[in-house]
């Protein structure tokens, strides 16, 4: 990730549907804990695997180091990245999907944050996310240039996994990057309606 290589990019469009998150009024009538996940099924229909796979990855222990929460509301999501990183914070994440599968040129790369909470969109019937902190991590800012014109096309926001020596060796960025834990970083775009926040 260095100023002028041409990389290729991934798709970074959110593979969900839109959705809105609740307010905790609102939420305190549905039930979203596991214990009550027959009774959300009824309400919501046939989503039952892919709200079963949301629902365990909140509810599995968390990784070495890590601290997560799954919320489905705005005030929650603020309350807990305020927690992690104390209560001046910020959110960032990828302006637009621009330079999706193309070859991009990275037009500019500046750290905005060393410790952060990242946000990621789960498919529930209403909207969720799956927060969580990781030591070991790196925010960029990165301005991403259209490779023939040779202009911005997109302000993106970059997540590098500096430490994964406790990875699993079958985790997907490995397969991918061709390495195992600890002989490689791993960084990964903000998709859309992803979102990190750090400490402002």
């Amino acid at each position: 990730m260095t100023v002028g290589s041409i990389i290729r990019m991934p798709n970074i469009k959110g593979y969900l549907p839109r959705q809105s998150l609740f307010t905790r009024s609102l939420l305190k009538k549905l039930p979203s804990a596991s214990s009550e996940i027959s009774q959300l099924l009824n309400v919501f229909n046939n989503l039952s695997k892919t709200m079963m796979e949301s629902v365990k990855a909140c509810h599995n222990p968390a990784n070495t180091g890590e601290e997560k929460s799954c919320e489905v509301s705005f005030e929650g999501m603020l309350d807990f990245a305020k927690f992690i990183l104390g209560r001046n914070i910020t959110a960032h994440t990828t302006e637009s999907v621009n330079g999706s599968y193309q070859n991009i040129i990275v037009g500019g790369v500046n750290v905005i944050g060393e410790k952060s909470v990242t946000c990621h969109c789960s498919l529930f019937p209403y909207l969720m996310y799956y927060c969580h902190n990781v030591p070991g991590v790196r925010i960029y800012q990165v301005d991403i240039w259209e490779v023939k014109s040779k202009q911005k096309i997109n302000n993106g926001v970059l997540v590098c996994h500096l430490d994964t020596i406790s990875w699993s060796p079958a985790h997907v960025a490995f397969e991918v990057l061709g390495y195992g834990p600890g002989f490689i970083e791993a960084c990964h775009w903000v998709f859309e309606n992803d979102m990190v926040w750090i400490a402002a």
